[in-house]
Parts: structure tokens; sequence; C-alpha cells
């Protein structure tokens, strides 16, 4: 690659020297190079019109040996992205037998072996990468990391490929502009102002400049046009990601170990080809029916408070038992969120669990991005009955220090501003945070908080509001006030008031 790049750029050298290596006299060196110039291009002197030029062709040729330059480079550009998405439609088809697939109905086995049978292609990566990881680990809670890898993977080497696209496209307009130079330097070198050397020089100008911008504008449109075709794969690729994702985690919540096949049999149906993913003939128990009497209560996870966006630390877990106290075996028990946006184990805001041997379910619960209470039911079926959770998720971290209200204020001086200072504190998820610590500070001016200071710590309410009165000083002038937070140095409100 790089015996390439030199190449080409002696090339260009080569062309846009137009004789100055020769070794007679420097102003002999100099006609001779205009006379080449002018050699090389059409007559000027016969063309008037648009319409005395044959075609096209005929007009590139004004630009010397320039234009050759910037075609090559026309040509590097197109075959380049051409490759590229010959690259991308040879892939979607060698992938057509795994995007046909129904990865919701079919069975583990039959997944694998059409991902074994099909051409390799990104998809076939993927989803042999996750079988893999899923084969090892008997969970599929790492699948979503496999897949926003792998896409990430793929993104890096599309910008690498785009940033050579980016150079060429800016070789062309930098071309463009080197014959502009040029174009100039013929047009005025000689001092005097012979026609056909001003037409000569100007047609040189105007027409690398031309070429250079029309090379420009075409490789940076196909290449827009790949972009989007490449982007419209990654899609295909992250849902049929996630869709395999979403089917291991069934089997995994079924209890299925995954193992690969060691023979083939001659017929099997899907029930079959399901065990041969688990080293034990493990089969989900069916819930047993429940009697009206059956009882469920709370055990443990009630009343649990953590940060949003985690897990809480202890299960919400419940038991099952009759009247007499016995714990009661495979009874189905459905947890689900009634209110806030978080998720249980399985993904979802739904899940149902069998009581194990001591009649017990368990699950757990994590929270959403939205600070507040989290309520969740955890239901016995068949006979209504029901138990509650609550959760509380509280806001993460400050992250962000919000102007509200209170700047710009102009009043005479002496007096007490009308409106306060207001700043809302915040996390990353845009929760307002309470109770933190806000300093009010003066950064320039003789104005004062309450109290005749020239700072002020105030606490947040239960919005993140934090405010504060401010007094100008009896003497006319500006004052500039920076409003800070613990742990948020580069998150600063600046306010300015005028005493006049």
């Amino acid at each position: 690659m790089q015996r390439v790049a030199f190449l080409f750029m002696m090339f260009i050298i080569l062309v846009t020297s137009q004789g100055f290596c020769q070794d007679a006299p420097a102003a002999a060196a100099i006609d001779s190079t205009l006379d080449v110039a002018a050699a090389q291009v059409v007559d000027p002197g016969s063309l008037t019109r648009l319409s005395d030029f044959k075609s096209i062709w005929e007009i590139t040729r004004l630009a010397g040996g320039l234009r050759w330059v910037i075609i090559l480079v026309l040509v590097a550009g197109l075959a380049t992205m051409l490759y590229r998405y010959a690259d991308l439609l040879m892939d979607k088809r060698r992938s057509k037998d795994i995007l046909e697939l129904n990865t919701k109905a079919a069975s583990l086995r039959h997944i694998e072996q059409t991902v074994q049978n099909t051409p390799n292609n990104l998809l076939h990566q993927l989803y042999m990468n996750m079988l893999n990881v899923y084969r090892s680990t008997n969970s599929a809670v790492d699948a979503h990391y496999e897949i926003t890898n792998h896409v990430q993977l793929q993104q890096d080497k599309f910008s690498t490929f785009q940033s050579k696209i980016s150079f060429l496209s800016d070789t062309a307009g930098a071309l463009g502009l080197l014959g502009t130079v040029w174009g100039m330097f013929v047009t005025f070198f000689r001092g005097n102002l012979d026609n056909q050397v001003i037409l000569h020089g100007m047609g040189l100008a105007l027409v690398t400049t031309l070429m250079g911008l029309v090379v420009s504008i075409v490789l940076n449109f196909f290449s827009t046009q790949l972009q989007g075709a490449f982007r419209k794969q990654m899609d295909t690729i992250l849902t049929k990601g996630e869709e395999l994702r979403l089917r291991l985690l069934i089997s995994q919540q079924q209890g299925f170990r995954y193992q690969a096949p060691q023979h083939e049999a001659a017929e099997i149906n899907d029930f079959e080809d399901e065990n041969l993913f688990t080293s034990e003939k493990k089969v989900t128990p069916e819930p047993e029916s429940v009697p009206k009497h059956l009882t469920i209560a709370p055990l443990a996870g009630d009343h649990q408070a953590a940060p949003v966006n985690t897990r809480l630390k202890k299960p919400l877990q419940v038991k099952v038992h009759d009247e007499d106290g016995n714990s009661m075996i495979h009874q189905l028990v459905t947890f689900k969120i009634e209110n806030g946006n978080g998720t249980f184990k399985n993904g979802n805001k739904v899940e149902e669990i069998l009581t194990d041997e001591a009649g017990l379910a368990e699950t757990y619960l994590t929270l959403g991005n939205v600070a507040g209470t989290n309520i969740v039911n955890a239901r016995l079926n068949n006979n209504g009955k029901f138990v509650q959770f609550e959760a509380l998720g509280r806001p993460a971290d400050p992250s962000e220090l919000k102007y509200v209200s209170g700047n710009h204020q102009n009043l005479p001086a002496g007096r007490e501003i009308g409106e306060p200072f207001v700043v809302q504190l915040l996390d990353c998820f845009k929760n307002p945070i309470p109770n933190e610590t806000v300093l009010f500070k003066v950064k320039m001016g003789k104005g004062y908080f309450p109290g005749n200071r020239n700072s002020y710590v105030a606490q947040t309410d239960s919005n993140g509001y934090a405010k504060s009165y401010f007094t100008l000083n009896t003497e006319p002038g500006f004052n500039s006030i920076v409003v800070t937070a613990k742990g948020l140095r580069r998150s600063k409100i600046e306010f300015e008031v005028l005493g006049q």
C-alpha cells in the first residue's frame, strides 16, 4: 500500500511539474512549460460557446495533464466502493438460509445445523459465536455483548473504509485547487496580457477546479448510498441476533443444557431434537392444580432501595403453602411489574416461576432508569391470590447542573433581585436529585447573599431545584455568580446581574 501511494504521488508530481526538471535555463524552461500546456489543450481562440465543444471529454482536455490524475482518483474511488457493495450483496446472499430461518420456532439443533451449512458470512459468524458461548457457559446472559461487540467490530471496519473514500474525495478537491493555482501561474508568469496565454491559463484553472469538485461530489454521493446499505445490513444482523438471544434465554429458563450433537439421527422431531441440547433428560414440570385453600406469602425482598438502572441486592421471594403450613411444590407463581420500567432476570416485565421443593419462588428485579417507586405483584395462578413488593429507585450520581431561571436581571443598585437564581441538579438519566448541596458564589462584583456573605450553600428540594436570593451593592456595577455542585467540576452555571 505504501508503494502504491508513493507511485501515485510521483505521478502527480510528474504531471504537474510540466517541464521544470529540464536542463535548459530558467526562462527557456518556463517558456517550454507554457508551450507544453498550450499544446495539451484545445485552441481557446476558436471557442466562444459551449456548443463549440463536441463532448464533455473535449472540455476536460483544457485541464491538461491534471485531468488524468483527477480521473484516476475517480476510478479508484468508484472501484473501491463497487467492490465493497458487491461484498455486501454476496454476504447477504450467503446468509439467505439464516435470514429465512424461523428462530423462535426452530430447535437449537436445527439452528446450529443451518448455520454450519451456510457459507461464511457476518450473520454466520455472529450465530456461531453466540452458540459457542451458550455451549460453554449454558447461559444466554452474555449473548447481548456478543451481538454488540460483533456489530461494533463491523462498524469500525466500515469506518476505516469510509476514511479511505473521504481521502480520495478530499484529494480530488485538492487537485482541483492545485489546477487553479497552476492555471493562475501560467496566466500571469510571463508578465504580459497575451490573449492566448490568458485563455490557456484560465481554461486550465477553471476546468481542473470543475473536475475536482464534480469528482468529490460523485464520491461523496455514492459513499452515502453505500453507508445506507451497510446500516441496513447491520440492522438486519441486530434483529436476527436478538431473535437468537431470546431463543437461548427461553432454553436457559426451561433448564436445557446445550451440548453439540455427537451423532446424526435419521429422523428426529422437535421434542427429541431439543433434548439433544441437555446433558440430562430434563423436562420442565407442569404446574400442579392449585386448591383454593393454598396461600402465597412474601418472604424477602420487599421495600428495597437502589440506584436506578441497577439490580436489587435481594431477590423477590415468596412461599406457597397449604392451610397446614406444608410447602407446595411445582406451583406456578407469576411475577408482574405493575409500576415502574424495570425488568426481571428474563429481560421482561412478566416472569413465571415454579415453586421448588421448599415451596419457594423467587426472581431478581432490575430497576429501570426512572427514579421512583416500583411495584411488583406475585400472583398464585388459578386462585387469584397475590402479594405485593415495593422497591424504590433512587437517582444515580449527579451528572448535570441545569439552568432554570433568574439570569440577566437589571435593577437599581442596593436592591435585592426580584427573581431568585434557580438551578436543577440531574443524574445521567435526567432524574432530579434531592437533598444535595449546591454552592452559589460571587465571581465578580460587590453584591452579597443572605447574611452579607459572598457565597451561599443551598439544598436541592424533592424536584432537584436549588435557589438563592442576591442583593446588589449600593454602588452600580456588574455582578457574576457561579453555581457549582459537588463532583461536577466541569458543569457549572453562571448568573449575571447588573446594578444601575
